[in-house]
């Protein structure tokens, strides 16, 4: 896993695993919500 908070898929980073690990509870997932949709972005070249 990989990422700003342990969300990426390391092999594919378009892939984005919300909801397990430090992101399970309410507020990681908020959090790491926020993050996946900031990385994908940035991954897909979208601003």
């Amino acid at each position: 896993m990989g990422g700003r908070l342990a969300t990426e898929v390391v092999k594919d980073p378009r892939i984005h695993l919300v909801g397990y690990g430090p992101s399970a509870s309410t507020i990681g997932a908020n959090r790491a919500g926020a993050a996946a949709a900031s990385e994908l972005l940035a991954t897909l070249g979208v601003n």
